[in-house]
């Protein structure tokens, strides 16, 4: 088994789990075509969604933890529209010098 343009779908499982294991994609080629018949794409995708749910468990942990937190929640929602209103307003006091219509 083997990653190319022609073929997209095991393309693309050789990157995702590439990047979920640190592995290169040389390297998991090599081991996939070891295996019995070459390699199967169905172990491809059960080794990919099992890298996928492995390392996406700190943040399925982190996500837990913090829904419930309202507090947390609110205070980081008011901090970021608080943020997100000062980047606006420099914006749009530059678009408004550049097209000419300043406050004077």
């Amino acid at each position: 088994m083997y990653a190319s343009p022609d073929r997209p779908g095991i393309t693309n499982l050789f990157q995702i789990l590439s990047a979920f294991e640190d592995t290169p994609i040389a390297m998991l080629e090599e081991e996939f075509r070891a295996m019995p018949y070459g390699g199967t794409a169905a172990a491809l995708k059960e080794r990919t969604a099992a890298a996928v749910i492995r390392g996406l468990e700190p943040v399925r942990q982190r996500y837990e933890q913090v829904r419930g937190d309202v507090q947390w929640l609110e205070r980081v929602r008011r901090e970021g529209n608080g943020r997100a209103r000062e980047v606006a307003r420099e914006r749009i006091k530059k678009i408004k010098e550049i097209v000419g219509l300043t406050d004077d």
